[in-house]
């Protein structure tokens, strides 16, 4: 399940300003020069220079891996110019500069340079909530971890393809020294000002803070649910507490300095959660199946299609059209329904347009509704029970999804729950085990094509029972939390069928 959240002071010179405010002689005067001051501003950067875009100019490279050098127009880079290099910038356009480095003329990419005289920085800070390692040559033997928030001298780096499982990726390698140790990291792990890390408690009693990092150690505060507070450390070594996985974490809350587990907490590195994405859809997951949502019911006539179905006392008519407004060739498809006894109506539309398959019962119809294809890509997935005088959605997933699913980072943050779904071998009773992801505070460990990474760890899994007595009323649900698959239902779940969803005809 894919789910996708100062005004400038003006004079009003319109007809409707007010005419009867008094305007003091001095302002009188500024209107009068007006002419005169807007004649010689064509003239005033010809006299002075505008000193922004007077060439040449002294420049850095300001990149730590370096910047290419292009000689005009080649595609590959004859050299790479290291960090903090100074060049000569002779000329710029809206796709580079034209510099001279070594004797030679040539392009930079405009972004990899700061128009200066002055040395750049070379500090910058370790980023990583369980220490940041250093290794001995990129990728090697590490050598040491280094604290979050540590400073580090950079002394320049390179970026490589490498290929790895699952795909390409892009690393880039930086070469710092610290008092006690030279060596190399990722450059995803430093940062130019110090990253503080935060964590919200996700525990509804209420999650310990102990004394020391040990399920022995005394208790020596209490963080209430989605409180806040600061986060030090991240133990690495990882265990299980009542089917999370996490770590000893090293916080602040109050006046309490202490150890948590990190399984009941999210991390983040803003203290303020309310807005948090990462909380927001948790509370989505953990609100899930806890009630149907009622279709609203459309208060225009619906469209009378000829392409027609029926089922379980209603009328299905699909409509496809072709409009300006898609993105790809193809037609927007809208789903209209009407009970027949009751004759209440029903539009199923979505921006982009609507897919929508037969269910895993007689009564259940699988909806897909694409919205934005365009600008973001986001899908929701609804599952529609078929009722006397009434049309129920809930969220749905007609696959599995293996592990605790996946994190999308990029310009939209994306969470796709982990998911196994069942049935009962007669059909009256489906299951789901679902599983809400533990995603990295600090994105993938590397620079990922795809930008997806896959989860096997979680902060909150979800079982949930539905059962049909009939298919004419509401299913009996039934919500678990944090236990797995409960002792109460594993041997139902046992006996039950893998779900897969039977290659359909959409509507």
């Amino acid at each position: 399940m894919i789910l996708h959240l100062p005004v400038n002071e003006s004079i009003d010179f319109s007809s409707n300003a007010r005419e009867d405010v008094p305007v003091n002689r001095s302002f009188k005067k500024r209107i009068f020069l007006l002419p005169f001051l807007s004649i010689l501003s064509v003239f005033f950067p010809v006299f002075l220079g505008c000193s922004k875009d007077r060439y040449p100019q002294k420049a850095r490279v300001s990149v730590l891996t370096g910047a290419g050098f292009y000689l005009q127009e080649q595609d590959m880079p004859l050299v790479t110019i290291p960090y903090n290099t100074e060049v000569t910038v002779t000329a710029a356009d809206d796709l580079g500069y034209t510099i001279q480095y070594q004797g030679k003329t040539g392009r930079i990419v405009q972004r990899q340079l700061t128009i200066t005289e002055q040395p750049l920085r070379t500090v910058r800070y370790a980023k990583g909530i369980e220490g940041v390692p250093v290794y001995g040559s990129p990728g090697g033997q590490i050598l040491a971890y280094i604290d979050n928030g540590a400073e580090l001298l950079c002394m320049g780096g390179f970026e490589r393809m490498v290929d790895r499982a699952g795909g390409k990726y892009l690393e880039s390698w930086i070469q710092v020294s610290t008092a006690t140790v030279r060596g190399w990291v990722e450059g995803q792990k430093l940062s130019f000002d110090p990253i503080q890390y935060y964590f919200a408690s996700i525990a509804r009693s209420g999650l310990n803070v102990r004394s020391d990092p040990s399920l022995n150690a005394p208790i020596v505060g209490l963080v209430p649910f989605k409180k806040s507070g600061r986060a030090f450390y991240r133990l690495r070594d990882t265990f299980t507490v009542e089917n999370r996985r996490g770590a000893w974490m090293k916080v602040e809350y109050g006046d309490k300095v202490g150890w948590v587990f990190s399984g009941f907490a999210l991390l983040g590195t803003s203290p303020d959660f309310s807005h948090s994405y990462a909380l927001s859809t948790l509370e989505y997951f953990e609100s899930l199946y806890t009630e149907p949502r009622a279709w609203a019911v459309a208060d225009n006539p619906i469209r009378i299609t000829p392409e027609k179905r029926l089922q379980n006392g209603y009328e299905i008519y699909v409509s496809r059209e072709k409009t300006e407004e898609l993105c790809d060739p193809g037609l927007r498809t809208t789903v209209f329904l009407r009970e027949e006894v009751s004759k209440k109506q029903y539009i199923i539309e979505a921006e982009d347009s609507v897919s929508v398959t037969p269910g895993p019962l007689e009564n259940m119809l699988h909806v897909k509704l694409s919205h934005c294809r365009c600008c973001c890509p986001h899908i929701t997935d609804h599952l529609l029970v078929l009722l006397p005088n009434r049309l129920l959605a809930y969220p749905y997933q007609p696959q599995s999804v293996g592990g605790a699913g996946s994190c999308y980072y990029g310009p939209i943050y994306v969470v796709s729950f982990g998911q196994e779904m069942r049935r009962s071998a007669d059909g009256s009773t489906l299951y789901a085990h679902l599983k809400y992801p533990s995603c990295a505070v600090e994105g993938p460990s590397t620079d990922y094509v795809t930008e997806i990474v896959e989860s096997e760890e979680f902060v909150s899994e979800l079982f949930v029972r539905m059962h049909f007595n009939d298919m004419q009323s509401e299913p009996q649900i039934d919500r678990v939390f944090n236990e797995g698959v409960p002792e109460k239902y594993k041997a139902e779940w046992d006996a039950a069928r893998p779900f897969r969803q039977e290659a359909q005809a959409p509507y």
